[in-house]
């Protein structure tokens, strides 16, 4: 292995961390170093070597190591070594992923290509290359045969080309995560079949979704087999024991959705990679327009003046009581002891929550909202 390495090292979903990994790859090329991947933060298994349980090697060799010479695994010590950025030297964060500030997971590749550091640590996207090098660099990824297995079974039971390929990022109550409408989806899929005849490719992280799709599209609708956890993120959850399955899975999802006529998408990373992995197979990308976060860059577009609801404990209290789930919700205190209630940057209604005739017409809004109460 070449004395001088990029350090890729992921976090957070499936999606995110690929486009991570595509920026470093590029960056590993034009600086002539090789490419270590470090994903062993856990969500997809916390081992050295957790790359290569979903990404073969041999495609990559001829131009940089991913994992080591002849495709082995590199398990390293950066100890006595030089990092850039400095910030990522300390030893404390070399080994570490919890804890570490944010912003150290905010670091695109430099655009100095003759850094004098041993290790030049990437851990955030680049916003300088096109979306042909970046479908060019995701085509070089091959995933492992279980991935492909999981493909080939969808379009073995009945799963055909032409077909719509939706990404539909819910958050299933995961703070922070607004879903998107559901209407737009339906605008988007009318508009590329107005007859109503082709498949559709369904890939989201919650069972609410998935049955709100299933309702309304019946069996137009194709999906993969997963188990969805009761609340919260798909990945990353105290509910999944198996992450590497869960791992394998969101591969499934993405290129599967990388082999659609018309992609359809939350405007999350996710939908960006599938877009990616599709190279020119995909007509057309659609991506969802509005607020999905509650946080970052979003958080600014939340209406002035709202405040929590759960802060208000009259307020929780009686939705809490009644089983509404208090997550993304918020409100301003309106004349007669009226609440205008949202969720996210969504305005619900007006209520009087010590009515229980408002408190079921709410949790009749925020079911067909959000998708449950």
């Amino acid at each position: 292995m070449k004395t001088k390495i990029v350090l890729a090292k992921g976090r957070y979903g499936m999606g995110g961390r690929i486009n991570v990994l595509l920026s470093a790859m590029d960056y590993s090329l034009r600086s002539n170093r090789s490419l270590v991947v470090d994903w062993s933060d856990g969500y997809y298994g916390s081992s050295n070597d957790t790359i290569s349980q979903y990404f073969t090697n041999e495609t990559i060799l001829p131009f940089s190591m991913l994992f080591g010479e002849k495709g082995q695994t590199v398990a390293f010590d950066i100890h006595e070594k030089t990092v850039y950025p400095e910030s990522w030297g300390n030893d404390y964060h070399r080994s570490g992923y919890f804890g570490v500030d944010n912003k150290l997971y905010m670091v695109a590749p430099p655009s100095n290509l003759s850094i004098n550091e041993n290790i030049v640590v990437v851990t955030w996207v680049s916003n300088v290359l096109t979306d042909e090098r970046l479908k060019h660099l995701a085509n070089l990824l091959k995933p492992v045969e279980p991935v492909q297995w999981g493909v080939d079974h969808l379009f073995d039971n009945g799963l055909n080309s032409p077909f719509i390929g939706v990404h539909y990022r819910h958050g299933n109550g995961e703070k922070g995560v607004i879903c998107p409408n559901y209407v737009w989806f339906d605008d988007q899929i009318l508009s590329v079949d107005p007859v109503g005849e082709m498949p559709i490719l369904l890939c989201t992280d919650s069972i609410h979704a998935q049955n709100r799709f299933r309702n309304k599209y019946g069996e137009r609708v194709f999906y993969s087999r997963k188990s969805f956890p009761a609340i919260g993120p798909l990945h990353n959850n105290k509910e999944v024991v198996d992450r590497y399955r869960n791992g394998i899975d969101t591969l499934i999802d993405l290129y599967s959705l990388a082999r659609s006529t018309y992609l359809i998408d939350s405007g999350e990373f996710f939908g960006k990679t599938a877009w990616l992995l599709g190279g020119e197979s995909i007509s057309r990308r659609f991506s969802y327009p509005g607020k999905t976060r509650m946080f970052n860059s979003q958080a600014s577009l939340i209406p002035g003046g709202l405040v929590p609801l759960e802060s208000i404990n009259i307020l929780a209290t009686a939705l809490s009581g009644n089983d509404i789930k208090l997550d993304n919700l918020f409100c301003a205190l309106i004349p007669d002891g009226a609440y205008e209630i949202y969720y996210g940057d969504t305005a619900i209604g007006t209520f009087i929550l010590d009515r229980s005739s408002d408190i079921e017409i709410l949790a009749n809004a925020l079911l067909e909202r959000r998708l449950y109460i």
